[in-house]
């Protein structure tokens, strides 16, 4: 499907809000100082939003009487930028730490996945989320064949060819596999022209980088079980439960050399820097019998983490204390991280709101200048029914 199609999947839904409610309120100061901490009420709209004029929100303390405003630009609202509902607006969206909805749902304007479910007739059904996603819980089976989904297909986004490459490892006993085997071992091909927002191009090295991040026992991500053991990457259950401790002394020479190292687990960049390969304990079936990508492509490689390095290693070190976890502010403030996707943030308060414009390097973004340019969202709820019935 044509990438004009797929960002209207992204931009088409993006909704104004007409009353609005808090739904968290900022904390500021510290209590333990004489400081004091604001308990925000409800956002109010003083001034409504027009096509002519600016509109005005504003919200008081009820325990000082401060009041808060915050200015929904006609310009913004009208020619291009909406303000979206969202459960709360992420402290954190790390992709290697922060596994929260909020975070994810962030995370989806600023990065890409490699494989998506494509709608066959989207002009016509648009079962899409408010978010402008394929809604997963909607999808068809064939009955003619189960594993086909009669409305919805998988496609290449962020990757251009997955090949099943166990073949080249059978005899290596390193990895352990058999003659006749298949679905353990598989190249991923990135696009060429993917860039993150700076202009940088990205490449597999990238990739290994960022799960190494995940796998390592001193980040402590949440997302490593679901990489050593539901899709089962090849001794990373091993190297990530290494003892912290013993692990990071290992490493500085300080202790022994870990058991497992880097070179250990099944991911590594392949012939090209747009190639890496993932060798897996189990056997998943990503491709069906006649080359197409199954289902499985989009549960088990879809979001791939990804971090920009720089940014990364400039904001994560150890924690004090001597202790040898990492603590990380990547992705927590407004220039602790970067964007890969079709979105950049420009604009970032805790707790309140943010702004999203068009990453021009992003590959997808057409020519012809007809997307919306910016997005802005703020965690402020509907208090009155929309017109999809949902509260």
């Amino acid at each position: 499907m044509k990438n004009t199609k797929r960002i209207a999947m992204l931009t088409s839904l993006v909704m104004l809000l007409s009353t609005l409610l808090l739904t968290a309120c900022n904390k500021e100061g510290d209590p333990s100082k004489g400081e004091h901490t604001h308990t925000w009420g409800n956002w109010v709209t003083v001034k409504p939003v027009t096509k002519t004029e600016d509109g005005l929100l504003e919200r008081t303390c009820s325990s000082c009487g401060e009041k808060e405003s915050f200015v929904l630009k006609s310009s913004d609202v009208y020619q291009g930028t909406g303000y979206y509902t969202v459960g709360n607006v992420p402290d954190c969206w790390n992709p290697i730490t922060c596994t929260g909805e909020d975070a994810k749902h962030l995370l989806k304007y600023l990065s890409t996945p490699l494989f998506v479910y494509e709608y066959r007739d989207y002009v016509e059904k648009k079962e899409y989320t408010e978010e402008g996603l394929i809604d997963e819980r909607q999808l068809v089976f064939s009955e003619e064949c189960p594993y086909e989904f009669s409305d919805y297909y998988v496609d290449y986004f962020a990757a251009a060819h997955l090949e099943d490459v166990t073949a080249q490892f059978v005899g290596d006993p390193k990895w352990g596999y058999t003659e006749g085997q298949i679905g353990y071992a598989w190249k991923i091909t990135l696009r060429d022209d993917m860039k993150w927002a700076d202009g940088h191009p990205i490449r597999a090295e990238d990739f290994i980088y960022s799960m190494m991040q995940v796998l390592d026992p001193r980040s402590q991500s949440p997302l490593a079980e679901f990489y050593y053991d539901t899709l089962g990457i090849k001794n990373a259950r091993a190297y990530h439960m290494q003892d912290p401790e013993q692990f990071h002394h290992g490493l500085i020479g300080s202790k022994p050399a870990p058991a497992v190292t880097r070179e250990d687990v099944g991911i590594f960049v392949a012939e090209s820097d747009l190639e890496f390969v993932i060798c897996l304990d189990k056997s998943h079936q990503f491709l069906k019998e006649y080359g197409t990508l199954a289902p499985a492509a989009v549960e088990y490689l879809a979001y791939f983490p990804l971090v920009y390095m720089r940014f990364y290693e400039a904001t994560t070190g150890e924690s004090p204390n001597d202790s040898p976890l990492f603590t990380s502010i990547y992705n927590t403030y407004l220039e602790s991280g970067i964007s890969w996707g079709p979105y950049k943030l420009v604009d970032y308060k805790a707790g309140s709101y943010y702004k999203l414009e068009v990453n021009a390097n992003w590959y997808g973004w057409g020519a012809d200048g007809t997307y919306a340019n910016r997005y802005s969202f703020t965690s402020i709820h509907r208090m009155s029914t929309t017109t999809s019935g949902k509260e």
